[in-house]
């Protein structure tokens, strides 16, 4: 029984907490930041999706490959001799 009277006691000091003058500006600033995150979590969320996919996977590595031979061709350029 001690623990129920503990309870009781901890539930009625919990219910007499004061509310704040601005809480409700502060829950209406939270509001607004999460709206305002809300397409960048669905970026996020679009960005996991597409890595889970092989074929997306696939098509990202290839365009980095093409990407590093470019690079790679691009400084073996520099070195080669120019017909002009």
């Amino acid at each position: 029984m001690r623990d129920k009277d503990q309870y009781e006691l901890w539930r009625e000091q919990r219910s007499k907490v004061e509310i704040p003058d601005d809480f409700a500006e502060r829950v209406m600033i939270s509001i607004h930041q999460t709206r305002q995150r809300a397409w960048w979590s669905l970026l996020k969320q679009l960005t996991m999706i597409a890595g889970r996919s092989r074929i997306v996977r696939a098509g990202c590595y290839s365009l980095a490959f093409a990407v590093w031979m470019m690079r790679v061709a691009s400084i073996f350029a520099i070195f080669s001799p120019s017909g002009s």
